[in-house]
């Protein structure tokens, strides 16, 4: 049985290694080679949490932190730092969504690293390396231990190796550059920029926020626009702030203790996103599809959001507070209305699958996600779970975005209407 991955992501990669394992000859097409510049994945850090509204993504995450931590592939790539959750007590929906997810944990019998503080004070006899964080009383802090963050770079590597170990074939360039899907007599074949076709028994789609530009995704997912700038600190500043948790503040944005190799520390804003609208690839109508920094080099952040991480900053470290902002940038992820994910069927063909929707919380699964795809694939994905990854056709809206209580966004740009920062 053969199988074509369009997508050397974290869903691609996932999935390549368990079909490869299983006995699939595996190719992977992708325009760039591991890590490519266009998987939101590529990057010096993402969360890894298991608080979750639902038994079943939270039971999912911690599985996949378990083989973050025994995988020799990825536990070299996975540093469980802890996450300080901060949430103001005005944020009710947040605060719900954190209140269920500890309770979920409970329930798994995993909420034993879990710890409510009450006060400021507190907080920072246990974790002094938060002494100078000017925390309000308005906030509510909750610390869980069974977290941290994967070098997301450096975890696709592990995985691209791993997979090349495995028997994986990928195809790069040119030749890997997949522009759309052909479908003759049944039989559907991905074209790509060079001009050569390629066909298996059966065909994944795995290119995240960019799937809309293989196949038609509008109507089940869009393009969202996540904004991401850091700061460089020096040696002696990393040393200082090396032992910080991931601090997820609900009001203004969320950041990482220091990059280990370069010394970067990522700062993230929360509350405004972007959906670039453009001319559907494959119908007629707009559907939201990523513009990449990588194409685009004044694609950085909006000017606007400047000073609200200059407040983050402020609150948790201000003598890193006027630092100059460095590498910023969009980070673009694939967002379904309800943030499940898309793995399913692409209607109008035989044997073509999706495997998207990311949302913005599917890098955590890079150990564990492939199991599930492929069981997809082949009709075994228990019925209930494939239920909520069906494609469901109904149209993506910034209304059932912002319903969703573990987001933050609430305001939904333009794209080609912000003004950028000269950063």
């Amino acid at each position: 049985m053969s199988l074509l991955i369009v997508g050397a992501g974290v869903f691609g990669l996932s999935t390549a290694i368990e079909a490869q394992k299983k006995g699939y000859a595996v190719t992977v097409l992708d325009k760039h080679a591991v890590p490519s510049p266009y998987s939101a994945a590529c990057d010096i850090n993402k969360i890894i949490r298991s608080e979750y509204d639902s038994q079943f993504y939270a039971k999912m995450s911690l599985d996949a932190i378990e083989a973050w931590k025994s995988d020799p592939d990825y536990s070299e790539t996975y540093y469980e730092c802890g996450r300080l959750s901060v949430c103001p007590k005005s944020n009710s929906s947040r605060r719900r969504f954190d209140d269920i997810g500890i309770a979920v944990l409970g329930e798994l019998g995993k909420a034993d690293k879990i710890t409510r503080y009450a006060d400021a004070a507190s907080l920072k006899r246990d974790l002094p390396c938060l002494e100078d964080c000017q925390f309000s009383s308005e906030d509510v802090c909750v610390y869980n231990g069974r977290a941290g963050y994967a070098h997301s770079s450096n975890a696709l590597r592990a995985a691209w190796r791993k997979a090349v170990r495995c028997g994986v074939q990928f195809v790069f360039g040119e030749a890997g550059e997949a522009i759309g899907i052909e479908q003759t007599d049944g039989k559907a074949a991905v074209a790509v920029k060079s001009g050569a076709r390629y066909a298996a028994d059966k065909i994944l789609v795995a290119c995240g926020a960019s799937s809309g530009f293989v196949v038609n995704v509008a109507g089940v997912q869009s393009a969202t626009g996540l904004f991401v700038t850091h700061i460089q600190l020096s040696p002696e500043e990393v040393a200082r702030v090396q032992d910080i948790p991931v601090i997820f503040d609900a009001g203004l944005g969320y950041f990482f203790p220091p990059d280990k190799e370069t010394g970067l520390m990522k700062v993230c804003i929360s509350g405004v996103a972007a959906a670039n609208n453009v001319a559907n690839p494959h119908d007629t109508g707009t559907v939201s599809l990523p513009r990449y920094k990588n194409d685009v080099s004044t694609d950085t952040i909006p000017q606007s959001t400047l000073p609200q991480a200059r407040k983050l900053l402020t609150k948790y470290f201000p003598e890193l507070a006027t630092k100059p902002f460095i590498g910023s940038k969009t980070c673009w992820i694939a967002d379904s209305s309800n943030s499940d994910f898309l793995i399913d069927k692409v209607p109008g063909y035989s044997d073509v699958y999706l495997a998207s929707g990311d949302s913005g919380h599917g890098f955590k699964f890079l150990p564990n996600i492939g199991s599930y795809i492929l069981e997809r694939l082949e009709g075994r994905l228990d019925a209930a779970i494939a239920e909520r990854w069906k494609w469901r056709g109904e149209p993506e809206g910034l209304e059932k975005y912002k319903n969703t209580d573990w987001k933050l966004t609430k305001q939904l740009l333009e794209f080609d209407q912000i003004s950028f920062a000269g950063n």
